[in-house]
């Protein structure tokens, strides 16, 4: 009895934060990447020990790095990676959105592809730039911006095989408008990638009331409960866009045991999903 009533009283103190503002609301303001959201995360320490969130996110890659390259090939999203060559995405091009201090990028750059990571927060990118000076040949193949989404389309860059923004939709104010960004960004025939979270009770006192108030694992503000997405919403907001559809829907489950992550039947909380730009 007295955990519910502890838990009842973390609800109602935390739904008031995040409930009294309509959704609609939320994401009215014309940029993709909300005010304030790279300051939030420039303090954390990215390539040390880093604090939970920190580890959380690179152990991400056991699972969304084969995403990215099984899409890159032609193969199952789910397919076990065969690295049957040195470098099996060279010629491959690739943009990390909101690639922060270089997780996705570095792999992917490692595994042969050419990586554009674009982040607004110049303190986080500055800490991914530092690595590449420790490895020429990995800066041969990462470029570095300073940037908004919507500024990088400004420039008119060629097409990319594959546009991947993991843990990142839910930080921006106006999704349709990230969503029209990341599908003009891809070639046709090329995938679109995005993780994100479910906006769902289990996302709530799971990632919010849990990991933000509770142990806590995440410094509060770290997400805003309203800003998530749900797939429904996620897959009509890129199917809206002409030539592009969604193939692939998975949930995605952290074991807090072992730190690793794993793909799962469930969506109600973190989940991943691809589509691809027919023409």
């Amino acid at each position: 009895m007295r955990q519910r009533i502890c838990s009842f009283a973390i609800w109602s103190r935390v739904r008031y934060r995040y409930t009294c503002t309509p959704l609609s609301a939320v994401r009215k303001r014309w940029k993709s990447t909300e005010a304030g959201e790279g300051d939030k995360f420039s303090r954390l320490d990215w390539w040390g020990e880093g604090g939970v969130m920190v580890r959380v996110l690179r152990s991400m890659n056991s699972i969304r790095v084969p995403l990215v390259y099984n899409s890159l090939l032609g193969r199952p999203p789910e397919a076990t990676p065969t690295y049957h060559a040195p470098k099996p995405l060279e010629g491959c091009s690739v943009l990390d959105v909101g690639c922060g201090a270089g997780f996705l990028t570095e792999p992917l750059a490692q595994l042969g592809a050419k990586v554009i990571g674009v982040e607004p927060s110049r303190e986080v990118l500055a800490v991914a730039e530092r690595r590449l000076n420790l490895d020429p040949e990995l800066a041969s193949r990462i470029e570095y911006s300073c940037m908004t989404l919507e500024e990088m389309r400004e420039e008119e860059r060629e097409g990319f095989d594959c546009v991947v923004a993991s843990e990142v939709a839910e930080h921006v104010d106006d999704l349709s408008l990230f969503l029209h960004l990341l599908s003009s960004s891809v070639k046709p025939g090329g995938s679109i990638i995005l993780t994100t979270i479910n906006r769902t009770v289990q996302s709530f006192l799971t990632v919010i009331a849990g990991a933000e108030y509770v142990l806590p694992l995440l410094p509060r503000g770290t997400h805003s409960w309203t800003q998530f997405i749900t797939p429904e919403e996620l897959t009509a907001g890129l199917e809206r866009r002409e030539g592009v559809a969604v193939d692939w829907v998975r949930g995605m489950w952290f074991n807090p045991l072992t730190s690793q992550w794993a793909w799962s039947n469930s969506t109600s909380v973190n989940y991943a999903i691809r589509a691809v730009r027919t023409y």
